[in-house]
């Protein structure tokens, strides 16, 4: 799902899914119910000047097949179109990275093919960075991950020639700057960004010298020293294999996952690593349901809720077809499958809406794709409302308030 790293062992490709926030389900133990759906896809109205206009609710950004920026209400109802999403360079097919918006709600991070740009939904201001003007030469499809509390943007370029090197964009109140690359130790060398796990340190990846052991590491972004949290052997997580991690919102555990890379025996791996300690505790029940499906399929997305052990998975079916969701409580290893069929995107702030689409990630010129909010009643009866069928190449950039 992602380029491999120069540093990375080909074996080893890596495969990041972002955390995102998830509020609990009512009635979550209970079987599963048909989704109910309603509502028709809103007709987008353009803002003035095609700018965003104030609003201080959450609402779902999108791109749309026009090339705006677009945010519709979670009931579906209203859809504001925006600025164009300038410079995005659609070789069509080939997956394009983003951060989607900022915790605050307040800025997006997305790579146009000709650099990363930064929008800013309050100023109504536009930055980027390495802009060449020549896509062959730009910076590709750099990892980018938001801290927690907006001020960083945490970027890994992939074409730096087998040196990693992150980059921070201070964000202060109303404008963008670029800061100098960060010198980064190099024993072990990091292999890539994983995340955040508070507003000043960063999960990164780290192999040692020969490639036999991964190491997932703690480094401190305001002097660049590194304090590792846990390890695993490449024979302990089989030829062929690719690892993800998921952060809590918090910072204080990483769920770390195995998927199937190359033909080769595969046994899943799927834990739960305490960041203070570095303990890592195996979800042996969940694996039961999910390994023989795992054998098959990865896991394409991971939705977490701030401040608690309630996850969903978002796997492929048997065939590799259809996707399924799973709910899972990592406190009490127990697992449950969830009445709907499209990838889980990311879940609205304050809610028990769910938004969900119909492609996985983002694709240069892919669509048109179609975004539901699935919102779960006290009873735990999901009811689904489309949001647009007219969502391209970035199908989903996360939620925004204009104000």
């Amino acid at each position: 799902m992602r380029d491999t790293f120069p540093a990375i062992p080909p074996q080893r490709r890596h495969v990041i899914v972002a955390a995102i926030a998830l509020l609990v389900i009512a009635g979550c133990g209970a079987t599963p119910r048909a989704v109910t759906r309603s509502g028709a896809t809103p007709t987008p109205t353009a803002a003035p000047n095609t700018t965003l206009p104030p609003f201080t609710d959450w609402r779902i950004a999108y791109e749309s097949q026009d090339g705006h920026l677009h945010a519709v209400t979670p009931d579906g109802k209203t859809d504001i179109m925006g600025p164009i999403m300038p410079d995005v360079v659609n070789n069509a097919g080939e997956q394009m990275q983003n951060a989607g918006a900022s915790p605050n709600g307040r800025f997006i991070a997305y790579f146009s093919g000709l650099g990363v740009e930064v929008l800013d939904m309050h100023a109504r201001t536009i930055a980027s960075f390495w802009r060449t003007g020549n896509p062959s030469s730009a910076i590709q499809n750099p990892l980018m991950f938001w801290s927690p509390d907006s001020a960083h943007l945490a970027t890994s370029p992939l074409n730096t020639g087998g040196q990693s090197l992150i980059w921070l964009a201070a964000i202060p109140s109303n404008t963008l700057t670029f800061s100098p690359a960060l010198t980064l130790p190099q024993n072990p060398p990091i292999a890539s960004l994983a995340g955040w796990l508070d507003d000043t340190h960063l999960l990164v990846r780290a192999f040692d010298a020969n490639g036999h052991n991964l190491v997932l590491e703690s480094l401190d972004a305001t002097n660049t020293t590194t304090l590792p949290i846990a390890s695993f052997a490449s024979a302990q997580l089989g030829n062929g294999s690719e690892d993800g991690e998921a952060v809590s919102s918090d910072g204080r555990q990483i769920l770390f996952y195995t998927n199937q890379a190359q033909a080769y025996p595969f046994t899943p791996q799927l834990d739960v690593i305490d960041t203070a300690t570095g303990s890592v505790r195996s979800l042996s029940t969940v694996l039961a349901t999910l390994g023989p499906i795992l054998q098959r399929t990865p896991i394409f997305a991971v939705a977490w809720k701030p401040g608690t052990e309630t996850v969903v998975l978002t796997t492929g079916s048997y065939d590799m077809g259809t996707p399924r969701n799973w709910l899972i409580d990592l406190a009490t290893d127990t697992i449950t499958l969830l009445p709907f069929s499209q990838y889980a995107l990311g879940w609205l702030p304050g809610s028990n809406t769910l938004i969900t689409g119909t492609m996985l990630g983002n694709k240069a010129g892919a669509g048109p794709n179609t975004l539901s909010a699935i919102t779960f009643g006290p009873s735990g009866q999901p009811q689904a409302v489309v949001l647009t069928r007219n969502a391209w190449t970035f199908q989903f950039l996360g939620f925004i308030r204009g104000a």
